[in-house]
C-alpha cells in the first residue's frame, strides 16, 4: 500500500499554466522542478512519477510558445524568463525541493537555483543539470540565427524529435520560433560570477552525446560549494529515451538522501 500525505493544502497557484501536475501526488511532501529542452515540454516529465519515490511529487516546468502554451510568445533572453519562473514558484517552496532540467532546460534551472539564492528565498536540496556542459565551455554558435533549413538539420543532429515533426511543414512553422526562442536563452545568457551554489549537484550525461565533452563535466565545480556528482550513462543527447530507468534510478537514489 502506498503512503497516504496528508500536508495541509496551501494558497499555491495550483491552476499556474506553467506547472504540469499530477493530482493524485499533490500532497507529497516534497517536489522535484523538472525544466524542458529546448523546443520540449512539461509531457517530457509526465510518466517520471511513476518511477521516482512516492514522497516527492513531479512537477513538470511547461514555460510560454510549446504544448498546451505554444500560441504564446515564448522568452527569448534568461532574466525574463527566471524573473517570470521565481514568481511562479514561490508559493510551491514551502517543502524540500529539487530542480532536474536536461540541456538548455539544465541551464535554466542552474540560473533559477542561483536567483533563488540571491533574493534570499528557500533553494533547492539538490540540483540535477542533465545533458549541458558548464557555461564557460559553451560555445556561442548562433543556432538560434540559423537560416530555417540549417536550423532543421541541426535539431536532427540531437535525435530527440519524432520524425513525425519534419514531415509536418504546418507543425513545423508553428515550433520553430519557440525553439529559436529557447535556444536563444541559453546563447545569449552571461553567466555572472557572483556566487556559487550552496546546495548539492549532480550532472548526468549521456557517454556518447556529441554535444557534451563527458571529461569536463567536472568543472561544474566552478559554479557551487561542493564536488559535484558526474554520472556518466548509456546513450547520446537524450539517452533516457532509450532507457528512462538508467536514469530515474539514479534520480531516485538522490531524492532518497533527502529527508523532509
Amino acid at each position: 500500500m502506498q503512503p497516504v500525505f496528508n500536508r495541509p493544502q496551501q494558497n499555491h497557484k495550483k491552476c499556474s499554466r506553467w506547472l504540469v501536475r499530477k493530482s493524485n501526488n499533490a500532497y507529497a511532501p516534497m517536489r522535484l522542478f523538472c525544466f524542458p529542452y529546448s523546443g520540449g515540454s512539461a509531457t517530457l516529465y509526465k510518466s517520471w512519477q511513476a518511477h521516482l519515490p512516492i514522497s516527492w511529487e513531479v512537477i513538470g516546468i511547461e514555460p510560454p510558445g510549446r504544448g498546451c502554451r505554444l500560441m504564446e510568445p515564448a522568452h527569448r533572453h534568461m532574466d525574463s524568463l527566471i524573473n517570470e519562473l521565481v514568481d511562479e514558484i514561490s508559493g510551491l517552496l514551502d517543502v524540500p525541493f529539487a530542480f532536474f532540467g536536461h540541456s538548455n532546460g539544465a541551464l535554466v534551472a542552474f540560473e533559477l537555483a542561483r536567483e533563488l539564492q540571491r533574493r534570499c528565498l528557500p533553494i533547492p536540496k539538490l540540483v540535477m543539470l542533465s545533458a549541458k556542459n558548464a557555461p564557460h565551455i559553451e560555445q556561442q554558435e548562433g543556432i538560434h540565427k540559423l537560416p530555417k533549413e540549417a536550423l532543421i538539420e541541426r535539431l536532427k543532429q540531437y535525435n530527440g524529435t519524432p520524425e513525425i515533426l519534419w514531415e509536418n511543414e504546418e507543425l513545423m512553422e508553428l515550433v520553430l520560433p519557440s525553439i529559436r526562442a529557447d535556444f536563444s536563452v541559453g546563447e545569449t545568457f552571461e553567466c555572472k560570477a557572483d556566487l556559487l551554489l550552496e546546495q548539492k549537484v549532480v550532472v548526468f550525461s549521456g557517454d556518447s552525446d556529441p554535444f557534451v565533452d563527458v571529461h569536463r563535466l567536472n568543472e561544474w565545480q566552478q559554479y557551487t560549494t561542493s564536488v559535484p556528482d558526474v554520472n556518466v550513462l548509456k546513450g547520446d543527447h537524450f539517452y533516457f529515451n532509450h532507457d528512462l530507468q538508467q536514469l530515474t534510478r539514479h534520480i531516485g537514489h538522490h531524492l532518497d538522501m533527502i529527508t523532509i
